[in-house]
């Protein structure tokens, strides 16, 4: 009811400036980034990990070389955050043309951007649960946890590192995820929510599936 009454009161909730939105939450990747790479996947965890695999020698090269080529991984969050928005944009721009919907791509970006929020506080609760809460002693500690999602049901090198990622992505965030672009959208185009969460159905919902697809198809070609 309050939706079908006041959609036209949330509007100036996307009358933001979407490249400040855009740094600020490349700034918050990067610090959880941080927080993560020093703190969490420490020498020792590696270390655990690989020592009865391989020479110490070996893991030393590599956390040398980690080190020194860490800026890169820090350099390809902004890229990889304005693919993923751009891509969850282009879902819902494809669903609202063959709906006839009218909205320019600037309005479902913004909606991206506000909905990729859903997973910023995801990555803070789990940087923040594997730093202060779970005991991470060996890399797969880390792999098989991800706040609210089914993965955390496995026992860590239970399942096949390919299907990791399609069990990860079933997690409450997605789904609340998935509901802020609907309400986004419903806001926008002053359309039905229900209508709105179907579009998103069948549209980033195929979207996601696809990825996941390729995803997988990378993991199965390069093990």
């Amino acid at each position: 009811m309050i939706l079908a009454l006041k959609r036209e009161d949330y509007a100036h909730y996307f009358l933001f400036d979407k490249r400040l939105f855009f740094l600020v939450l490349c700034g918050i990747n990067l610090l959880v980034g941080y927080v993560s790479s020093e703190f969490v996947l420490t020498k020792e965890v590696y270390y655990q990990t690989y020592g009865e695999q391989v020479a110490i020698e070996r893991i030393d090269k590599y956390l040398e070389l980690r080190e020194s080529f860490s800026w890169i991984g820090y350099l390809f969050i902004p890229i990889i955050l304005f693919v993923k928005m751009s891509y969850t944009a282009v879902c819902l721009n494809i669903g609202t043309v063959f709906a006839g919907l009218r909205i320019g791509f600037g309005k479902l970006f913004k909606i991206a951007l506000i909905a990729e929020s859903i997973f910023i506080i995801a990555a803070i609760s789990r940087s923040g649960w594997l730093l202060f809460i779970l005991d991470v002693s060996v890399l797969e500690d880390v792999q098989y946890f991800y706040p609210l999602s089914l993965l955390n049901l496995f026992e860590p090198g239970s399942l096949e590192r390919w299907f990791i990622y399609p069990v990860h992505t079933l997690n409450l965030f997605e789904l609340v995820y998935w509901l802020v672009l609907a309400l986004g959208l419903s806001w926008v185009l002053k359309e039905g929510y229900d209508k709105m969460l179907r579009l998103v159905l069948s549209t980033y919902g195929i979207g996601l599936l696809i990825w996941m697809v390729f995803v997988v198809f990378l993991s199965l070609n390069l093990s």
